[in-house]
Protein backbone atom coordinates (compact mmCIF):
# COMPACT_ATOMS: atom_id res chain seq x y z
CA UNK A 1 0.00 0.00 0.00
CA UNK A 2 2.81 2.31 0.83
CA UNK A 3 4.23 1.63 -2.65
CA UNK A 4 0.93 2.46 -4.39
CA UNK A 5 0.75 5.80 -2.08
CA UNK A 6 4.47 7.03 -3.57
CA UNK A 7 3.69 5.89 -6.66
CA UNK A 8 0.72 8.06 -6.84
CA UNK A 9 2.54 11.22 -5.51
CA UNK A 10 4.84 10.94 -8.34
CA UNK A 11 2.34 11.09 -10.46
CA UNK A 12 0.51 13.95 -8.33
CA UNK A 13 3.75 15.56 -8.34
CA UNK A 14 4.54 15.31 -12.35
CA UNK A 15 0.94 16.37 -13.03
CA UNK A 16 0.21 19.33 -11.12
CA UNK A 17 3.68 20.67 -11.11
CA UNK A 18 4.36 20.55 -7.67
CA UNK A 19 6.61 19.42 -4.62
CA UNK A 20 4.13 17.86 -2.52
CA UNK A 21 6.17 15.53 0.52
CA UNK A 22 4.84 12.11 1.65
CA UNK A 23 2.60 13.23 4.50
CA UNK A 24 0.91 16.08 2.93
CA UNK A 25 -0.10 13.62 0.44
CA UNK A 26 -1.17 10.95 2.66
CA UNK A 27 -3.43 13.44 4.75
CA UNK A 28 -4.50 14.73 2.23
CA UNK A 29 -5.46 11.60 0.10
CA UNK A 30 -7.24 10.59 3.76
CA UNK A 31 -9.27 13.50 3.57
CA UNK A 32 -10.24 13.28 0.41
CA UNK A 33 -11.21 9.41 1.23
CA UNK A 34 -13.15 10.01 4.36
CA UNK A 35 -15.07 13.14 2.28
CA UNK A 36 -16.31 10.78 -0.41
CA UNK A 37 -17.27 7.56 1.89
CA UNK A 38 -18.23 9.47 4.93
CA UNK A 39 -21.88 9.10 4.78
CA UNK A 40 -21.55 5.23 3.49
CA UNK A 41 -21.48 3.87 7.41
CA UNK A 42 -22.16 -0.04 8.30
CA UNK A 43 -25.08 -0.08 10.02
CA UNK A 44 -24.48 -0.05 13.92
CA UNK A 45 -27.17 -2.52 14.78
CA UNK A 46 -28.25 -5.38 12.62
CA UNK A 47 -31.58 -7.26 12.34
CA UNK A 48 -31.66 -10.73 14.87
CA UNK A 49 -34.25 -12.57 12.31
CA UNK A 50 -33.70 -11.12 8.83
CA UNK A 51 -36.37 -11.91 6.42
CA UNK A 52 -34.10 -10.03 3.44
CA UNK A 53 -32.56 -11.27 0.72
CA UNK A 54 -29.69 -11.04 2.05
CA UNK A 55 -29.02 -11.19 6.11
CA UNK A 56 -26.22 -9.44 7.32
CA UNK A 57 -25.04 -12.40 8.90
CA UNK A 58 -23.89 -13.73 5.30
CA UNK A 59 -22.29 -9.78 4.28
CA UNK A 60 -19.78 -8.77 6.87
CA UNK A 61 -17.05 -10.08 8.49
CA UNK A 62 -17.49 -11.63 12.03
CA UNK A 63 -15.28 -13.05 14.46
CA UNK A 64 -15.96 -15.94 16.93
CA UNK A 65 -15.44 -14.67 21.05
CA UNK A 66 -15.37 -16.80 24.09
CA UNK A 67 -18.93 -15.84 25.32
CA UNK A 68 -17.64 -12.91 28.35
CA UNK A 69 -17.55 -13.73 31.75
CA UNK A 70 -20.12 -11.34 33.73
CA UNK A 71 -16.96 -10.73 36.33
CA UNK A 72 -13.34 -11.95 36.44
CA UNK A 73 -14.04 -14.36 39.17
CA UNK A 74 -16.96 -16.63 37.56
CA UNK A 75 -17.02 -19.38 35.52
CA UNK A 76 -17.16 -19.58 31.95
CA UNK A 77 -20.40 -19.11 31.17
CA UNK A 78 -22.02 -21.10 27.89
CA UNK A 79 -24.62 -20.64 25.22
CA UNK A 80 -26.61 -22.91 23.29
CA UNK A 81 -25.92 -23.30 19.83
CA UNK A 82 -28.44 -21.95 17.67
CA UNK A 83 -27.52 -24.11 14.21
CA UNK A 84 -27.45 -26.94 16.43
CA UNK A 85 -30.92 -25.73 18.04
CA UNK A 86 -32.42 -25.38 14.72
CA UNK A 87 -31.55 -28.91 13.56
CA UNK A 88 -33.11 -30.18 17.27
CA UNK A 89 -29.57 -31.29 18.77
CA UNK A 90 -28.63 -29.85 22.31
CA UNK A 91 -25.51 -28.40 21.87
CA UNK A 92 -23.89 -26.05 24.59
CA UNK A 93 -20.88 -23.70 23.65
CA UNK A 94 -18.73 -20.82 25.28
CA UNK A 95 -17.96 -19.00 22.29
CA UNK A 96 -20.48 -16.75 20.01
CA UNK A 97 -20.29 -14.30 17.18
CA UNK A 98 -19.91 -10.85 18.08
CA UNK A 99 -21.68 -8.97 15.79
CA UNK A 100 -24.55 -11.56 15.80
CA UNK A 101 -24.32 -11.89 19.25
CA UNK A 102 -25.70 -15.67 18.72
CA UNK A 103 -23.97 -18.65 20.87
CA UNK A 104 -21.91 -20.95 17.84
CA UNK A 105 -20.01 -24.32 18.08
CA UNK A 106 -16.60 -23.11 16.52
CA UNK A 107 -16.78 -26.17 13.62
CA UNK A 108 -18.63 -26.54 11.87
CA UNK A 109 -21.76 -24.74 12.97
CA UNK A 110 -19.73 -20.77 12.85
CA UNK A 111 -18.75 -21.50 9.04
CA UNK A 112 -22.73 -22.73 8.43
CA UNK A 113 -24.43 -19.87 10.12
CA UNK A 114 -22.38 -17.21 7.87
CA UNK A 115 -22.31 -18.74 4.65
CA UNK A 116 -25.82 -20.76 4.41
CA UNK A 117 -29.33 -18.82 3.92
CA UNK A 118 -30.95 -21.69 5.20
CA UNK A 119 -28.22 -23.43 7.92
CA UNK A 120 -30.75 -26.40 8.70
Amino acid sequence: MHMVTINCLALYNYIHDSKSSVADFQLELTRKIFEKYADAEAPTTLPRHSQCEHPPRLLAKHFIRRVPKPTPNSRQPVRRCVVCAKNKKRSETTYQCDICNVGLCVLPCFETYHTKKLYN
